[in-house]
């Protein structure tokens, strides 16, 4: 508004008030202070304006998208030297808001991902914000220390505010993850107890965003979960060896629950224990060739008096099936004729214990990065088979009895003879046994035809003491016979 008397209101002598003497004449009002974009002033109908004395005139000053108050000079351009400057206010009410959501996210325990949040500022003011993370969870959440101090463009602009999500427990499980997960003999990555920590619920925090200049708050809920891959590990529980023979005893991988190569592992290693008395493993021959890890080398093999651990690497993450179980890494091993360490229970079985798991390659133990990698383990067995009855001689056919006589020389050291005859042609066994009445050999399992023979049996390789071998042929069944064997 322009109105023309004198601007500290003195009295005219003319008028004897505060009007001009005279009227104002305007051209044109023009902006001196530093440009504003948008902004346009109503100019004088026709460039020239007379305002008569004590009168006033308003022009309009518009401004598109004003986003904040500010004052502005001006100039009145009439006749020289009668040009008048002023100030004026631009006042832009605060009418808007702003706002926050949250996010959520999931990862395997022990790795980061980020969850975020975000803020939309609706005020005509830009917005000058501190960020952090409470709750009951907070520990696990941390915003990225690039955002923990924001300005927010105003006008309805948005942000993304990073928030760093660490799990160190599994808190949702796939199929039946938790199940294998909870099973006896499942090892963590790096060899660690699976035992550690699961929780029922996903984790939850809240990112408060506090506004510097009014200090008012408001939270934003972020939520996670923490995964785990799980995979099984075998050796079957079939293998049978005789003393003197080589096998390829198979570690098996089965992707169940998971696929193999759902997460990057590309370094395992696989801890079997065995007895030596009756089986030892051939350490040069170890190999992941024809297997799921094929192209993986074995780089190190740590041998100890009753197991060996055998570390292999690969350059890629390995596939498999998801439906059965693929050999993963071979072991030859040697069969020996010896007393197996549960001769009592089982003698001629041993068990093949297995621990396999992923490792930290050596140089990142700082950062182990299979934290997140389970394998449930199950042990193996061999069994040893024995080929003692090395003769069988036939002494004589014709009339003849079932009977069984005793064997010579008893008690014997490396070898001994049973003679036995046999009524009609068939099926015949004879089976051996160890004084808990369990079965150590089949010395004969064929037909034979009706006649007596004499049977020389190897029994050079068989611990001392006290065993018996009993005759089942058609209908007859011998009483069982005595053996004795001393060193």
């Amino acid at each position: 508004t322009i109105r023309n008397e004198h601007p500290d209101g003195t009295t005219s002598q003319f008028s004897g008030t505060a009007a001009g003497s005279g009227p104002l004449k305007v051209n044109e009002i023009r902006l001196t202070s530093a440009a504003v974009a948008g902004l346009t002033i109503t100019q004088p109908a026709g460039g020239e304006e007379l305002i008569p004395s004590g009168e006033e005139r308003t022009y309009v000053v518009r401004i598109a998208n004003p986003v904040a108050s500010q004052s502005m000079t001006f100039t009145i351009v009439g006749d020289q030297p009668y040009d008048a400057n002023g100030t004026m206010e631009i006042c832009v009410p605060n009418n808007g808001t702003w706002e926050v959501a949250g996010g959520r996210g999931e990862t395997y325990i022990n790795m980061e991902t980020v969850v975020n949040a975000s803020i939309t500022n609706t005020t005509n003011a830009p917005k000058a914000m501190t960020v952090s993370v409470t709750g009951a969870d907070a520990v696990n959440f941390t915003v990225d220390p690039n955002f923990e101090n924001i300005v927010v463009p105003a006008g309805g602009q948005s942000m993304m505010i990073p928030v760093i999500f660490k799990p160190n427990v599994v808190s949702k499980f796939d199929g039946n993850q938790q199940t294998v997960f909870n099973s006896t003999n499942t090892q963590r990555g790096s060899g660690t107890s699976a035992a550690a920590g699961q929780r029922p619920n996903e984790y939850v925090a809240e990112v408060v965003f506090t506004d510097v200049a009014t200090n008012e708050t408001k939270t934003a809920p972020i939520a996670g979960n923490g995964l785990v891959h799980v995979i099984q590990a075998r050796i079957a529980d079939a293998y049978k060896i005789q003393p003197g023979q080589t096998i390829g005893i198979a570690v098996e991988l089965k992707a169940d629950p998971d696929a193999l190569n759902r997460t990057d592992v590309r370094d395992m290693k696989f801890i079997v224990a065995y007895d030596p008395n009756i089986v030892q493993p051939r350490i040069s021959e170890i190999t992941t060739n024809g297997t799921v890890l094929q192209g993986w080398n074995v780089v190190k093999v740590d041998t100890y008096a009753r197991s060996i651990e055998v570390f292999v690497q690969g350059s890629a993450a390995a596939t498999a099936p998801n439906t059965d179980w693929n050999r993963a890494l071979i072991i030859p091993f040697d069969g020996f004729l010896g007393r197996s360490s549960d001769f009592a229970n089982d003698p001629m079985s041993v068990q093949l214990g297995l621990r396999a798991f992923s490792v930290t390659p050596a140089g990142q133990e700082s950062n182990p990065p299979y934290e997140h990698h389970f394998t449930h383990s199950i042990n193996g067995k061999v069994t040893l088979e024995l080929n003692c009855a090395n003769v069988r001689r036939l002494t004589a056919i014709g009339s003849t009895n079932f009977a069984v006589k005793a064997s010579y020389p008893n008690p014997a050291t490396t070898t001994t003879v049973i003679n036995y005859s046999i009524g009609l042609d068939g099926q015949t066994k004879i089976v051996l046994f160890n004084s808990m009445g369990q079965r150590v050999a089949d010395l004969v399992n064929s037909t034979l035809g009706s006649g007596e023979y004499d049977l020389t049996v190897d029994v050079s390789q068989l611990p001392a003491g006290t065993y018996y071998y009993q005759i089942v042929s058609g209908p007859f069944v011998s009483e069982p016979q005595s053996l004795t064997i001393v060193r």
